[in-house]
């Protein structure tokens, strides 16, 4: 059986690592698994293999520590499905089988695939008036959410709707943003990409009216960034709490997120050469 950990950062997509024999966990680059989370320490604990077979995690001294079943401890004593926490990081170790391991390799290799496959046909006829439309709904479809925005401005706050796509086709003012607008806040203001699984669990957002009211339960936001200029946001949300965002998913929803970007700064540059040549006409034609 082959042993494996998932860290559920908050915020950010959840990590899945194989184990070798003792990796250690930390914010330091050099650490084998490396988690940027203001909870951890640099070098916070270790995984550790028994002679005789079982997995362990031991803390290293470290400022927020270890806790199992919310009791701070200094070893944690790793079954198949134990939970445990690191800093503020929840994690779940787990025993696979090498054939179970092969068919989730796969199944990574199967959504790469798919995914440049949608990306490719997006980007043979950019000038598609329906192209942001088109886009948008497959971006949806990779995140596996009920449906999802594009959001453009000009600025910090103001952003409007230039898309719109639900998976269910339900009848709305396009118009309209009706998503988790502490999430846009929060990706507007950080300029980062948010994932967020358990939106009413989230400290950040617990109360808010858009979650409330939309039955929100997962939500992914990512910055349409040209440069250092914020040209919008992407935003897919879903009300399936099931839903857990990964490092696959940040890789392949970013990728989407910056085509998005791309084809937004060439629309916008496009516009900026129309209205040049329009001036240039008029004062032509000037007595």
């Amino acid at each position: 059986m082959l042993p494996f950990v998932t860290f559920h950062v908050p915020d950010a997509p959840a990590l899945t690592r194989a184990l070798a024999l003792d990796d250690v966990v930390g914010r330091d680059p050099g650490c084998e698994i490396c988690i940027a989370h203001a909870s951890i320490s640099r070098r916070h604990a270790q995984f550790k293999r028994d002679p005789d077979g079982a997995w362990a995690v031991v803390d290293l001294g470290s400022k927020n520590g270890l806790r199992l079943d919310g009791q701070r401890v200094q070893r944690v004593e790793l079954d198949s499905g134990r939970w445990f926490a690191i800093g503020d990081v929840y994690a779940q170790f787990e025993l696979v089988s090498p054939q179970l391991a092969e068919s989730r390799a796969s199944s990574v290799d199967r959504r790469r695939t798919a995914s440049q496959t949608m990306r490719a046909l997006l980007a043979a006829d950019p000038r598609d008036s329906e192209h942001l439309k088109r886009s948008l709904a497959a971006f949806v479809e990779l995140a596996e959410c009920r449906r999802g925005f594009v959001l453009g401005g000009n600025g910090r706050h103001a952003f409007g709707v230039l898309a719109r796509h639900d998976a269910d086709d339900a009848p709305v003012d396009a118009a309209d943003f009706d998503g988790s607008s502490g999430v846009l806040q929060r990706c507007v203001q950080e300029r980062r990409a948010l994932f967020v699984s358990n939106l009413p669990d989230a400290a950040w957002l617990k109360g808010r009216a858009s979650i409330v009211a939309g039955g929100v339960r997962a939500a992914a936001c990512l910055p349409l960034l040209d440069g250092g200029d914020l040209l919008g946001l992407l935003y897919a949300d879903t009300d399936e709490g099931a839903r857990m965002f990964d490092a696959l998913d940040a890789e392949l929803l970013g990728a989407f997120a910056d085509d998005i970007a791309s084809w937004l700064a060439a629309q916008a540059l496009d516009a900026r050469v129309d209205a040049l040549g329009a001036r240039l006409r008029d004062q032509g034609d000037a007595p």
